[in-house]
């Protein structure tokens, strides 16, 4: 197959003078893709206002964008309209904060943490799973979202966060998401960003009583947020500031909850879709995991089917 190279993709119909097409990308831009993709196929040019933006469909596209991250493409530049809810931390930071920043990942994603972050998935999930009945129904997207909240707060900020003060908090967490917008200006007098604003400054006063505690009592606990707490810059030896440190947790927790989320729904949807290869996952899963025994990093490197059931599907 030839490949060419354009410095601008195929433009979508139906563009507006001036606006192009951010109307309809405001209203219903599922449909504006569904569109691009029926005119283009996977590689197509959406216009918000005289912006250009590049819309890339399908794994194989997908895999070049992220191996191109931080090369060719700067992650800092689409994301910019996020730094009023998430402040200068980790790719919205400049390059020096960033790497201030990038040791505090590091630890925390270390190979004997990623292991408590396994149980802590295995027990929220159990725990959800038998909270259902026999049978019923619940909306898929909603649960999914819901489920993944429960576990980033067990997992990302520990037990007392999400006992203590986490259904306030993700209520929060909605105001600050419903805050994000890749158009407007981020400090345009609109409620929706005025909302915003207000919610980040309740969630800093749900948070600092459980800061303060982990300051003063590292050794009650050994989880992310307690990683976050003791470290350190290297080049100064100061301990993150609160501020900083609540930019970067509710940046990882919008990082590691949406897009989960989401994922976890459309795995679900595809797999009830396609009942031939469901059956290959449950199959696979009653062999190599049979009931009673926990998931580790073992088990889920060895579901081939599950792993892979979104590529195949």
């Amino acid at each position: 197959m030839e490949t060419i190279a354009l410095s601008t993709p195929p433009v979508v119909s139906g563009a507006l003078p001036l606006l192009g097409h951010l109307t309809e990308f405001s209203k219903n831009r599922t449909a504006l893709i569904e569109r691009g993709y029926a005119e283009h196929g996977s590689i197509f040019t959406v216009k918000l206002g005289p912006q250009n933006v590049a819309v890339l469909l399908g794994p194989e596209h997908h895999r070049t964008f992220f191996m191109e991250t931080d090369k060719a493409l700067n992650m800092a530049t689409p994301y910019k309209f996020l730094r009023e809810t998430f402040g200068e931390v980790l790719f919205l930071a400049g390059h020096d904060e960033y790497i201030r920043q990038r040791p505090f990942l590091t630890q925390a994603f270390r190979r004997e943490k990623m292991a408590y972050y396994i149980a802590v998935m295995n027990q929220r999930v159990q725990a959800w799973l038998d909270s259902l009945g026999d049978m019923g129904e619940f909306d898929i997207s909603a649960t999914m979202g819901w489920l993944t909240q429960d576990i980033a707060g067990h997992a990302l900020m520990g037990e007392r966060f999400q006992a203590e003060v986490g259904p306030e908090f993700w209520a929060l967490y909605a105001d600050v998401g419903r805050g994000m917008d890749p158009i407007l200006p981020p400090n345009l007098p609109l409620p929706k960003f005025r909302r915003r604003d207000r919610a980040r400054s309740r969630m800093g006063e749900l948070l600092q009583p459980i800061l303060d505690e982990r300051r003063a009592h590292p050794e009650k606990y050994n989880d992310f947020l307690q990683d976050f707490v003791n470290a350190r810059y290297s080049d100064s030896d100061e301990p993150i500031e609160d501020e900083v440190l609540l930019n970067l947790m509710l940046g990882l927790m919008f990082a590691g909850h949406e897009t989960t989320a989401g994922q976890a729904a459309w795995n679900i949807i595809l797999l009830l879709q396609n009942p031939e290869y469901l059956a290959l996952v449950n199959e696979e899963i009653t062999r190599l995991l049979p009931a009673g025994q926990l998931v580790d990093g073992r088990a889920l490197h060895a579901l081939s089917h599950l792993g892979l059931s979104l590529i195949h599907i």
